[in-house]
C-alpha cells in the first residue's frame, strides 16, 4: 500500500499557521455589489438620470455593480460622476447592459466580447433557440479579488420586455443560465447575474446549483410595481442583505433651488459683463447669500449640481468622519451612513438630508446586495 509523507515538528505548524490565515482571508473578503437601471420616466431629463445614478454610486461605494439601459453606446458617454475607484473601470454592450468594478479591490482578468459570445452560441444551439437576443443584451467579465486572488464572473443582464409573452422571458432566462453553466465550467470560475430581468422573481425557474436573492420589498415609490431587478448566481457564492436603495444625499427641492441660483447669477454676470477672474470673490458671496435666503445651507459652492462624497480632513477629535462635498465642498450635510460631518449646520440653515426625492429620476430601484465566496 503507498504511503504518503507527513510533515511533522515546527515545519507543520508554519504550514496550519498559514492554511489558517488564508483560510480567515477568504471567509472575511465581502464584496457590495449593485444592479442598477438606468432609464428613467419621460419627464427626466438625461441630465438627471445621470445625475441620480452617480448620487447612489457615490453614497454606496459598491464593489460591482451591473448597470442596464445605459442610454449611450460607449462607457465614456455615460457622463457619469463616479467614485475615484470606479472611475476607468467599466465595459458595455451597446445601450443594454454594462459592468462597472472597483479598481481598489478588484481587476480585470478578461472582457467577454460579442465575438466570443456568439461563438459560444453557435456551439450550442438551444442556448440560442431559448435566448436569441443573449449577446446584445449581456455584458460580461471576469474580474480577480486583489485581496485573495479569487476569480469571479459577472454577468450584467437587461432581459427582453416589448410585447413578448412571460414564456418567452422564461426561457429567455433559462437560456442565460445555461450559458453561465457552461462559462463556470469553461473558465473555472463562479458567476453571478445581476440585471433587470423583466420577470417577477416568482417566475424564474432555477437551474440546479443556481440560487436567487431579491430584495424582501421595494421602495415606497415602487409600491404595487412587479419586482424584476435582483440576483442570479452559483451556488460557490453567498448574496446576503439583499435590499433597494431608497435614499441619496439631497433633496430634490435642493437641487432645483440650487440650479435656480446657479442660472440666476450666471445671467447677472452676464449682463454685468465682468471678468470673471475679478468677480469669483464676488460671484462666491452672491452664492453664499442666495443660498441662505433659500434655506439650503451656507457653505460656499463652486458647481451646486454636481455631488461626489470623498474623505474630508480629519479632526484630530474623530479621524474616521468624512463630508458630503459639492465639487470643493458642503459642510454641515449627513452622508449615507447617517453620521454629520465634522461642520454642523447652525440654527438657521437646512441640512441637506438623505431623501428620496432624486430617485424619481429613475424608474427602477437600485438593488444592493453583499457577496462572498463560499
Amino acid at each position: 500500500m503507498a504511503t504518503r509523507k507527513v510533515k511533522t515538528g515546527p515545519e507543520a505548524k508554519t504550514t496550519k499557521r498559514l492554511d489558517r490565515k488564508t483560510a480567515k482571508a477568504h471567509s472575511a473578503e465581502v464584496f457590495v455589489i449593485m444592479s442598477l437601471n438606468l432609464n428613467g420616466p419621460k419627464t427626466s431629463t438625461a441630465t438627471e438620470k445621470q445625475e441620480a445614478a452617480s448620487r447612489i454610486l457615490n453614497a454606496n461605494r459598491p464593489d460591482i455593480v451591473c448597470v442596464q439601459e445605459i442610454g449611450a453606446p460607449k462607457t465614456k458617454d455615460w457622463k457619469l460622476e463616479l467614485p475615484s475607484e470606479l472611475q476607468d473601470c467599466c465595459r458595455n454592450t451597446e445601450k443594454e447592459a454594462g459592468v462597472i468594478w472597483n479598481g481598489a479591490t478588484l481587476k480585470l482578468v478578461k472582457d467577454f466580447d460579442q465575438a466570443f459570445k456568439v461563438k459560444l452560441l453557435d456551439a450550442n444551439p438551444t442556448i440560442r433557440t431559448q435566448c436569441p437576443e443573449l449577446a446584445a443584451r449581456t455584458c460580461i467579465v471576469k474580474l480577480q479579488s486583489l485581496k485573495t486572488a479569487k476569480h469571479i464572473i459577472v454577468i450584467s443582464w437587461h432581459g427582453p420586455h416589448n410585447k413578448i409573452k412571460t414564456a418567452e422571458k422564461k426561457n429567455a432566462v433559462q437560456g442565460l443560465q445555461a450559458f453561465a453553466v457552461i462559462l463556470e465550467k469553461k473558465e473555472g470560475a463562479p458567476v453571478l447575474i445581476g440585471g433587470d430581468f423583466n420577470l417577477k422573481m416568482e417566475e424564474i425557474e432555477l437551474r440546479v446549483n443556481f440560487c436567487i436573492s431579491a430584495p424582501s420589498e421595494l421602495s415606497a415609490r415602487r409600491k404595487g410595481k412587479e419586482n424584476i431587478d435582483f440576483f442570479l448566481f452559483s451556488d460557490k457564492l453567498r448574496v446576503v442583505e439583499t435590499r433597494v436603495v431608497e435614499t441619496v444625499p439631497g433633496t430634490g427641492e435642493d437641487i432645483q433651488i440650487l440650479r435656480q441660483v446657479s442660472t440666476d447669477l450666471e445671467q447677472k454676470q452676464r449682463s454685468r459683463k465682468q471678468n470673471v477672474t475679478s468677480t469669483l470673490e464676488e460671484s462666491s458671496s452672491e452664492m453664499q447669500n442666495a443660498l441662505s435666503d433659500a434655506g439650503i445651507i451656507t457653505a460656499k459652492v463652486s458647481k451646486p449640481e454636481k455631488f461626489v462624497v470623498s474623505s474630508s480632513k480629519p479632526a484630530k477629535s474623530n479621524p474616521e468622519k468624512e463630508t458630503i462635498t459639492k465639487s470643493g465642498g458642503v459642510p454641515g450635510a449627513t452622508i449615507g451612513d447617517g453620521r454629520n460631518s465634522s461642520h454642523p449646520a447652525s440654527t438657521h440653515q437646512k441640512r441637506l438630508t438623505m431623501d428620496s426625492k432624486i430617485l424619481d429620476s429613475l424608474d427602477h430601484d437600485a438593488v444592493i446586495a453583499k457577496l462572498s465566496f463560499v
